[in-house]
């Protein structure tokens, strides 16, 4: 996937200048904060937030205080996830848990602090500038973080650790746990933008089904080690054959609704990219 490396840079110099906000001077809690955003990974979601915004006309610059906010949510949602009453992983992206490192209380109220400030550097990036953009920003993050999205989703996927759910159920949880943020990343490029109403719900569309991709790809590659655990995921219950049919689906529907967005083709091969990526 093309992740612009000059996207990249700007995004790391914001959350920077954030974490910096966060350091109190007094308690560990800036140090695990820092220690949780900075551990790596791709930065999709803010990567696709600001390529939208662009391709609609608006300025990285102007989608860069949302990008950060999407960022900090889905590292709150990790450090969450990793916690002995989640999933209980000692390791994250090749490096030590945040609770590990710092202690599971230490590493429950990074997370709670980082979610707070999310909200509250949306807000302030707009206040001045875009105040209208803004609070629809607040609203959708909201919606797309909250349990009718992302929290709800992780307590469907716990639900499910003891309640074997049936092959709809756990769609309408990938929906919720992990597509939800990537349908913000695309609805937040395309409001950034002020694009009309029609483009920020085509947008959202394909973000939604670009998200589902996404999670089938990743039961696809998972699949030996989640039998070997016993790991409930679609994959597990229906097989390679059936979850490869079911991706290559959300990926023709993302590709279609990439199809009406501007500089349609990226957006298209993004889809194929995450449909046939290796990790």
């Amino acid at each position: 996937m093309d992740t612009s490396n000059a996207y990249i840079a700007q995004l790391e110099r914001e959350l920077s200048a954030q974490m910096n906000k966060l350091d109190n001077g007094f308690t560990n809690i800036g140090k695990a904060l820092q220690y949780a955003v900075e551990s790596g990974g791709k930065r999709i979601r803010p990567t696709l937030l600001m390529r939208v915004c662009e391709a609609f006309g608006g300025s990285v610059e102007g989608a860069l205080p949302a990008a950060a906010a999407l960022e900090m949510v889905h590292t709150f949602s990790l450090v969450h996830d990793d916690l002995p009453c989640m999933d209980d992983d000692d390791y994250r992206r090749g490096k030590v848990t945040c609770h590990r490192m710092f202690g599971e209380a230490a590493a429950l109220l990074a997370g709670d602090a980082l979610v707070i400030h999310a909200f509250g550097s949306l807000a302030d990036g707009y206040i001045n500038s875009s105040p209208k953009v803004g609070l629809r920003l607040v609203a959708e993050l909201t919606e797309a973080a909250g349990v009718h999205g992302m929290t709800g989703g992780q307590d469907a996927d716990l639900l499910f650790m003891s309640k074997k759910p049936d092959s709809r159920d756990l769609i309408k949880m990938y929906v919720m746990k992990t597509a939800a943020l990537f349908r913000f990343a695309c609805r937040a490029g395309a409001v950034c933008a002020e694009a009309d109403e029609e483009s920020v719900d085509t947008a959202g569309l394909y973000g939604e089904r670009l998200g589902l991709a996404f999670q089938l790809t990743d039961d696809l590659l998972d699949l030996g080690q989640d039998e070997s655990v016993g790991k409930v995921t679609f994959a597990t219950i229906n097989g390679f054959d059936v979850t490869k049919f079911l991706l290559q689906e959300a990926v023709a529907h993302a590709k279609g609704f990439a199809a009406k967005l501007p500089d349609s083709d990226y957006f298209i091969r993004l889809a194929e990219f995450i449909e046939n990526r290796k990790k």
